[in-house]
């Protein structure tokens, strides 16, 4: 939370920021102008600004600056009543100092809707792993197709649904499940203070990942001493307001990613 405020606060500061110097630069640049003049300011202004937000970019940047200053100093020749010169060219650094940040406040705006995006993406692959590809491959209820097809998604060598029972006082294993050969499913039960860090945080609806062969001893009461886990995550899967089951996951490459929790 106090992430997000300060995200928020440094766009409203920055976009605040940009609009003041963009006003007094503009009003610099402008004095003493009149006539044909303060139509080749307007221009010198633009550029400046143009300038200051593609500061990353020196190639452009520069020429652009160079050329907003030389048609400042041009209209002082032409036009010896066009104001001070002095005040015209600080209106000019004004104005590339509001592009900057303006342009600062636009491409973080920018980055989080790209991520947004992202993220809207990978829940639509997830939607995806559990209908599209589960209704063509199984009719519906198999549970089979699903964890394969989540398995598949994210990459995860071993995998296995976990739906609560009708009483909602255990998890049964749906089997076969991805990758459980030597592995012994058995039922779990359901407790109201958790048993266990993994069914703790699947009761209370997060999402648990963690390293090795911790969470498997959890699961099933038999592992053999071959198999090592590299990542395990488990994802619950509510329904309404309860938790309805869970998923889990485990990889022999590596930990599983933030995509990877959000697909799972």
């Amino acid at each position: 939370m106090t992430s997000k405020r300060a995200v928020l606060s440094f766009r409203i500061g920055s976009s605040l920021g940009a609009a003041g110097l963009l006003l007094a630069g503009a009003t610099l640049n402008g004095s003493g102008h009149e006539g044909w003049s303060t139509a080749f300011a307007a221009a010198a202004g633009v550029l400046a600004v143009g300038a200051g937000v593609l500061h990353r970019e020196w190639r452009l940047s520069i020429p652009l600056a160079g050329t907003a200053f030389v048609l400042t100093v041009v209209i002082a020749q032409f036009n010896p009543r066009q104001g001070d010169l002095v005040l015209q060219v600080v209106g000019l650094a004004l104005l590339g100092a509001g592009g900057a940040i303006g342009g600062l406040a636009y491409r973080s705006l920018a980055d989080t809707i790209d991520r947004q995006g992202r993220d809207l993406q990978l829940k639509h692959r997830a939607f995806l792993a559990a209908t599209s590809d589960a209704e063509a491959a199984a009719p519906a209820g198999d549970m089979s197709a699903l964890t394969s097809n989540i398995a598949r998604q994210v990459g995860a060598d071993i995998a296995c649904c976990y739906l609560a029972t009708g009483d909602s006082r255990q998890f049964v294993p749906q089997l076969p499940g991805v990758g459980l050969d030597g592995l012994h499913a058995m039922t779990i039960n359901r407790s109201s203070n958790g048993s266990g860090a993994m069914l703790t945080s699947v009761e209370a609806g997060r999402t648990y990942s963690a390293v090795g062969n911790g969470v498997l001893k959890e699961l099933f009461n038999y592992v053999p001493d071959d198999l090592q886990v590299a990542g395990a995550l488990a994802a619950p899967m509510p329904i309404g307001d309860r938790i309805g089951g869970f998923i889990l996951l485990g990889s022999r490459v590596g930990p599983f990613t933030d995509d990877d929790r959000r697909l799972a």
